[in-house]
C-alpha cells in the first residue's frame, strides 16, 4: 500500500538530481527565496505526508559536489543509472502522479521550492475513510518563471485530451483560473470520479487530485495575510518538534525535508490501496489497534538531507516524535522500547569484532522490560487476549524454558557484525554474506543455550570449534524431536472430514539466517550464519582492532560532534564499498531473488508471497553495471555511520557519509601488520 507514495518521493528527488533545472538563481531571486512563504504555511494541519526540495538547483549542485554525484556521471556506469532513471520516470509517469502532471512537465517552470503531500482529515480510529476525503497536492514555486508554468498547463491540455482525459468547466477559486479535468477511469478502480484540478496561484502551480483540498491550498497562496497560522502543517506540535529537534548549527538551508504523520500515513497509505481494488476488500486495522495500545505516542517522524556540508558527503537527521501524555499505556509502550544506556555501556568495539569488518552496529535496549510489556502487543495482533502468557507457560511446562529467565541472562548491549566474503577465486555468490550477532550475557549463559537448543526452529546439533562447544540450527530442515510435540495452541479440525488435496501449502518459516551456530564466550553468546565465519572470530589473531583503523576514528569524531555522548543509545559504523559488495554482484548478476544475504531475504519476503519469496524474479537490469565493482564503483563509497539520542520526547537519529580518501588505507595497513598475537 505505501508503494504509489514512495515511488512518487523518489521520482521527484530522481528528476532533480537528473538536472530538471532552469539555471542557476540570481543573488537577488536567492534572497526572495529565504523570504517567500514556505510550503508547510500553505499545507493544512491534516497533512499526513510532507517531501520538499527547498531549492532543486542548489540540491543539483550539492549533490554534484559528493562523490554520489560523481559517480553519477561516471562513464562505466552511466547507462546504468540512466536505465534506472527511466525506469523510475516511466513508473511515475505511468501513475500520472494522479495529478495529471508527469515528470518531464516540471522542467523550466521551477524557479525554488516543491513539494509533494498527502492529506486526510482527522478521524475517530474507527472511523472509516470517507471515498474521495484524502487526497495529494503537489506544490511549485514558479514566481520568477510564470509565463513557461502557462504555457506548460496549455500543453497539459491537450496532452490530458491525448490520453482520454475530459475538461469540465469549473469557476475560478479566490480569483484564480482552474484547470479540472475527468481523468479516464482505470479499469476495476473503486473510485468513480478521478479528477485532477491544476491552477497557477501566488507564483505557485499547484495541482491536487481533491477539490476541497486544492481550494483550501489556492486560499492560502492568493491571500497570505488571511493565514490562520495555527490551521496548517507548520503548527502543529509533531511538525514543530522534527523541526527543531532536526536542526544543525550553521546550516540553515537545507536540501532535502520531509514528515510522516506515522498513524496518519498508514490511513492515507490504505485509503489509496483501496481506490485500485474491484472490491473493497476486508482488511484488519492495524493502525487504529496500535493506537489503541498506545503506540499513538509515535506522533511524528521527519528530518533533513544534506550533501556536501562541512566534511560531509552526506548529513541526515531524523527526529522520531514520541511525548509521553502520562497516560496509563505509556509506560507499557516506552518500557517496550526501553533503549537508554542505563548501565554505562561501552560504544567501542569488543575483542571478537574484526578490524576489517565491512559494518559493526551496537546499540542498548531493556530486554527485560521489552518481554514484560510484548504480551499485550502480541495477544492483539494474533486477536486472542491471554495468548502470550499461555505460551509463556506452554514453554515453560512443555520444553522447560522459562522465557523471562533467559531473557534475564542477557544484558541490555546487543552487537552485529557482518564481512563480505570471497572465495579464494575472488568469486562472490548467493552465499557470500558473513552476519554475526553477539548478545552480552549476565551470569546465566546455559540458560540462555539452552533456550536455542529447545525453542529455534530446525534441528540442532552440536560440534567444537576447537575447545568451544557451538550450537548449529538448521531452519531449513525438520526437527525429528518436535515433529511429536503437541501444539497447545492448535486449531486444526482433525475431526472433521476435509479433503486434504484442497489445503494451501503452509508458508515457509522467515529467518533472515538459514543456518544459526552458537557459541558462548567471554561473556557473550555468538550467533553466526556461516560456521567458518564463526571460526575466523573463535580464532581471531591481529594487532590492528577496528577502534584503531583510521576510518573508524574519523566517523567517530564526526558523530561525536553531533551528538551527546550521554543519550547514545545505537551506534553504527560501516564501510559502504565493503557492505554493498555482495549485494552489487547479484544485481549485476540478475541473482537478487536468490540470493541468502539479509538484504535479499527481506526484500524477497517483501516483494513475493510467504510461499514463493525464495523464487522473486529480479525487478532491476543489472546487466548494465560494470563487472570491476573495485575499480568502477568502490572508489565512490566512502565510510559511514550513525547514531540514535534517546530524548525526552523521542529519539534522534544522525547520520554521516564522508569522503573516501587517504584515510581509507587502514584495512590494507592492518593486513600488513603481524597477525600473530593472539586476543585470547
Amino acid at each position: 500500500m505505501f508503494r504509489r507514495f514512495h515511488i512518487v518521493l523518489v521520482a521527484i528527488v530522481s528528476a532533480t538530481l537528473a538536472g530538471f533545472s532552469c539555471g542557476s538563481p540570481s543573488l537577488v531571486q536567492a534572497q526572495d527565496k529565504k523570504t517567500k512563504i514556505a510550503s508547510e504555511n500553505l499545507l493544512p494541519a491534516t497533512t499526513k505526508a510532507w517531501f520538499s526540495v527547498p531549492d532543486g538547483d542548489l540540491l543539483k549542485q550539492q549533490f554534484e559536489k559528493t562523490q554520489f554525484g560523481k559517480l553519477t556521471q561516471d562513464e562505466e556506469l552511466k547507462p546504468f543509472i540512466d536505465s534506472i532513471r527511466e525506469q523510475v520516470k516511466g513508473w511515475i509517469n505511468q501513475k500520472n502522479v494522479r495529478l495529471g502532471l508527469r515528470i518531464e512537465d516540471l522542467k523550466g517552470v521551477r524557479s525554488g521550492e516543491f513539494c509533494l503531500a498527502g492529506i486526510l482529515p482527522d478521524q475517530e480510529d474507527d472511523e472509516k475513510i470517507g471515498r474521495g476525503s484524502h487526497g495529494m497536492v503537489l506544490l511549485v514555486d514558479v514566481s520568477e518563471t510564470e509565463e513557461q508554468a502557462r504555457k506548460l498547463l496549455s500543453k497539459i491540455d491537450k496532452e490530458m485530451v491525448e490520453q482520454g482525459a475530459t475538461r469540465e468547466e469549473m469557476e475560478d477559486v479566490n480569483g484564480v483560473a482552474v484547470f479540472r479535468w475527468k481523468l479516464k477511469q482505470p479499469p476495476n478502480s473503486l473510485r468513480k470520479n478521478r479528477l485532477a484540478f491544476q491552477a497557477i496561484a501566488g507564483g505557485w502551480m499547484v495541482a491536487s487530485d481533491n477539490e476541497d483540498i486544492f481550494r483550501d491550498v489556492i486560499g492560502r497562496a492568493v491571500d497570505v495575510d488571511a493565514i490562520v497560522a495555527d490551521e496548517t502543517l507548520a503548527s502543529t506540535a509533531p511538525f514543530q518538534n522534527v523541526h527543531d529537534e532536526t536542526k544543525t548549527k550553521g546550516i540553515d538551508d537545507n536540501h532535502v525535508r520531509w514528515f510522516i504523520d506515522p498513524f496518519g500515513y498508514l490511513k492515507l497509505a490504505q485509503a489509496i490501496a483501496d481506490e485500485e481494488q474491484e472490491f473493497r476488500q476486508r482488511r484488519d486495522d492495524w493502525a487504529t489497534t496500535l493506537k489503541k495500545l498506545g503506540f499513538g505516542a509515535f506522533q511524528g517522524i521527519g528530518g533533513v538531507v544534506d550533501f556536501a556540508t562541512y566534511d560531509h558527503e552526506v548529513l541526515i537527521r531524523t527526529f522520531v516524535y514520541a511525548p509521553r501524555t502520562g497516560d496509563e499505556r505509556d509506560s507499557r509502550v516506552f518500557g517496550l522500547v526501553d533503549f537508554r544506556n542505563r548501565n554505562g555501556a561501552s560504544f567501542e568495539p569488543p575483542s571478537f569484532v574484526p578490524y576489517d569488518s565491512a559494518a559493526y552496529f551496537t546499540g542498548v535496549w531493556n530486554m527485560t522490560s521489552a518481554i514484560k510489556n510484548v504480551g499485550d502487543v502480541v495477544d492483539a495482533f494474533l486477536q486472542e487476549e491471554g495468548l502470550f502468557e499461555q505460551m509463556l507457560v506452554s514453554f515453560k511446562t512443555d520444553m522447560k524454558i522459562d522465557l523471562h529467565e533467559v531473557v534475564d541472562s542477557f544484558d541490555d548491549q546487543l552487537f552485529v557484525v557482518s564481512e563480505k566474503y570471497e572465495s579464494e577465486t575472488g568469486e562472490i555468490n548467493e552465499e557470500s554474506e558473513r552476519v554475526l550477532i553477539a548478545l552480552k550475557l549476565k551470569d546465566k549463559p546455559d540458560a540462555a543455550i539452552d533456550a536455542f537448543r529447545k525453542n529455534l526452529i530446525g534441528p540442532a546439533t552440536v560440534s567444537k570449534i576447537g575447545e568451544i562447544e557451538v550450537l548449529e540450527i538448521d531452519t531449513t530442515a525438520e526437527d525429528p524431536d518436535l515433529a511429536d510435540l503437541d501444539d497447545p495452541f492448535d486449531d486444526s479440525f482433525d475431526d472433521l472430514d476435509l479433503d486434504s488435496d484442497d489445503e494451501e501449502e503452509a508458508p515457509k518459516e522467515f529467518s533472515l539466517f538459514e543456518k544459526r551456530y552458537i557459541a558462548s564466550v567471554e561473556g557473550y553468546l555468538l550467533i553466526a550464519n556461516r560456521r567458518e565465519y564463526l571460526e575466523k572470530i573463535l580464532g581471531l589473531k591481529q594487532t590492528t582492532e577496528l577502534q584503531d583503523c583510521d576510518d573508524y576514528r574519523e566517523i567517530a569524531k564526526a558523530l561525536g560532534k553531533l551528538s551527546e555522548k550521554n543519550l547514545v543509545s545505537f551506534q553504527q559504523f560501516g564501510r559502504i564499498d565493503r557492505a554493498i559488495k555482495t549485494n552489487y554482484e547479484m544485481l549485476r548478476k540478475g541473482k537478487m531473488g536468490s540470493s541468502k544475504t539479509v538484504l535479499a531475504r527481506v526484500l524477497n519476503r517483501m516483494m513475493m508471497s510467504e510461499t514463493d519469496a525464495e523464487n522473486r524474479k529480479q525487478q532491476i537490469d543489472g546487466s548494465k553495471l560494470p563487472a570491476d565493482f573495485d575499480k568502477h564503483v568502490a572508489p565512490y563509497f566512502g565510510p559511514m555511520g550513525w547514531v540514535m539520542e534517546t530524548a525526552e520526547n523521542g529519539w534522534l537519529i544522525t547520520g554521516i557519509v564522508l569522503k573516501k580518501n587517504s584515510l581509507n588505507r587502514m584495512v590494507k595497513k592492518g593486513e600488513e601488520k603481524d597477525k600473530k598475537t593472539p586476543r585470547r
